[in-house]
């Protein structure tokens, strides 16, 4: 029996074409479906969150007005989901860190970078820009920078709790942002800045366990104040069927058909006796009976 060997330019090309049958042809512009996809949330699907963070921008800026007494302008500019390191290297330190608590779920942060910092104690004290030191801010300095943090925490909580039932409670001041977790995931919340001459940046950070601890809410707008008004003038104007109950007594069913015109039905209740108010069938109050202007009237007395 005759045996041939192939060549190696053979066993090249059947490897080859073995490997070709092996890969996985997928279609042009088809991609794997990835079930990871469907545990996070895309900042697209964050509409109350979208709004406040809008309303937080115009809210600020109306309040950083009024406490520095000079134009400027503060707007979000961007949203996205990253480790909080990711933001860091483009912030000068020292940084100003507010940890905002948010009840029984944890803390979010606001991040103010030292050139942002030491401009606002400058028009906070009527003199020229203060020279940065590359150090922690000293006591004086975050004296001076209290209004600040005052009104940042304040119109923060105010905001937080219009939108959200879980409410902010408590609102502190840190300089070590090595405290907290850096490398943990969070909605970044990026705002800029433009105040004279500085341009810089703002951050809101809030870690994505407490976004799913509101994950109902966040993918939902805000109603309109208009709109609920509305609802409730249409609701009040429904017709519902108020009926009260006079007498209730059992009788047989012959005694039902023996009933003529001009009957007396005796009820055993005296005037004084409290009767039954129903709402939809449903029984809603107490009553007595009694009469105004000549119309027979009941008197609401219980609610139940």
């Amino acid at each position: 029996m005759s045996e041939e060997v192939l060549s190696k330019e053979e066993i090249d090309l059947l490897m080859e074409t073995l490997e070709k049958k092996r890969e996985k042809r997928v279609p042009e512009g088809v991609r794997p479906f990835d079930f990871d996809s469907l545990e996070k949330i895309s900042p697209k699907r964050y509409i109350r969150l979208e709004q406040f963070l809008n309303n937080l921008s115009e809210k600020l800026e109306e309040e950083l007005r009024k406490l520095l007494l000079t134009p400027l302008k503060l707007k979000i500019k961007s949203k996205r989901e990253a480790p909080l390191s990711k933001a860091l290297p483009q912030l000068s330190p020292p940084l100003l860190l507010l940890s905002i608590s948010v009840d029984n779920v944890g803390d979010m942060y606001f991040i103010i970078d030292s050139k942002t910092a030491y401009n606002f104690i400058s028009l906070m004290l009527g003199g020229p820009p203060i020279e940065l030191e590359g150090k922690p801010f000293s006591r004086l300095e975050l004296s001076i920078l209290k209004r600040l943090v005052n009104t940042l925490c304040e119109t923060i909580r105010e905001e937080w709790n219009g939108f959200f039932s879980i409410p902010v409670k408590e609102c502190e001041t840190y300089q070590d942002i090595h405290s907290v977790d850096l490398d943990d995931d969070y909605f970044l919340g990026e705002f800029s800045l433009e105040l004279e001459e500085l341009s810089t940046t703002l951050f809101m950070a809030i870690p994505l366990y407490i976004l799913k601890e509101l994950k109902e809410e966040i993918t939902l707008s805000k109603p309109n104040p208009e709109e609920k008004e509305e609802l409730v003038r249409a609701l009040l104007g429904v017709p519902l069927n108020l009926e009260v109950m006079l007498m209730k007594k059992k009788i047989p069913l012959k005694e039902v058909t023996s009933i003529e015109k001009e009957i007396t039905l005796q009820t055993g209740k005296s005037v004084s006796d409290k009767v039954d108010v129903y709402v939809q069938g449903v029984l809603k109050f107490k009553g007595e009976l009694g009469e105004v202007k000549g119309k027979r009237a009941v008197k609401i007395k219980d609610i139940l």
